[in-house]
């Protein structure tokens, strides 16, 4: 059985060392470490021995089961600042298949037609490959359903063509209605630590905030105003750090 050593580094130095008593260990090694890669998991993130192991035995025929990776708790300026892409819009399609060059690695193939464009290029739609954790996930391919509306910050695409959410589930946003038929946002952990500090630190960097604004990053957590929230994401993102 593999074991998996995880030395914290750079998004771009993600390094391990495995021991194992299973023959051509250096194939699986090169290939955990193209596994991390293509993730493109980012500084603030904590992978540990458990989701590398987990990667080890997902490049293997005998795998058979995964787990969601420990991410550590990013707040919406930590999100901001480090998506390359940041868009609103609905889901046409998510599908679920391997990826083309790690065939035991499954991904979601995700189609949106994009509503608001916040932060990189605008274009009527986009496409991304994202890596799957869960492919029974009840929520749909990787999490993802047809015809949902949801607000995305995406990381940057890697070199094998895969990309995620930054901060995993916190990046990843679904836009509702309550019973008055007001749009509302909560993300993979109910926003949960997504204003926490950012009203000061943000301030402290020239980053002017409407007061709809401040009252919703006044709050721990729970459902955030549509309205706001976008509000608040175009005033970080025109003060970059």
């Amino acid at each position: 059985m593999p074991y998996v050593n995880h030395r914290p580094g750079s998004a771009s130095d993600l390094s391990f060392s495995i021991t194992s008593h299973n023959c051509n260990l250096k194939t699986c090694v090169e290939e955990c470490e193209s596994a991390l890669n293509l993730m493109n998991l980012r500084t603030g993130c904590w992978c540990g021995p458990s989701v590398l192991a987990m990667l080890f035995l997902a490049l293997s025929p005998m795998a058979h089961s995964q787990e969601m990776a420990n991410v550590s708790q990013a707040n919406l300026t930590y999100l901001a600042d480090n998506a390359q892409t940041i868009v609103r819009g609905h889901v046409v399609s998510a599908v679920l298949e391997p990826h083309p060059q790690f065939q035991n690695l499954q991904t979601a193939v995700v189609t949106i037609a994009v509503a608001k464009t916040f932060k990189g290029p605008s274009v009527p739609t986009m496409t991304f490959r994202q890596y799957v954790w869960n492919v029974k996930d009840a929520l749909g391919a990787g999490g993802y359903q047809k015809s949902e509306e949801i607000l995305l910050f995406l990381n940057p695409t890697s070199l094998y063509g895969l990309t995620s959410p930054v901060g995993m589930e916190q990046g990843h946003f679904h836009v509702l209605k309550d019973s008055r038929g007001n749009r509302f946002v909560l993300n993979g952990r109910g926003n949960l630590g997504l204003f926490t500090d950012v009203l000061t630190k943000s301030m402290a960097r020239g980053v002017v905030f409407s007061a709809q604004a401040k009252v919703m990053l006044a709050k721990n957590g729970g459902r955030a105003s549509l309205e706001a929230l976008e509000e608040t994401i175009q005033a970080l993102v025109a003060v970059r750090p």
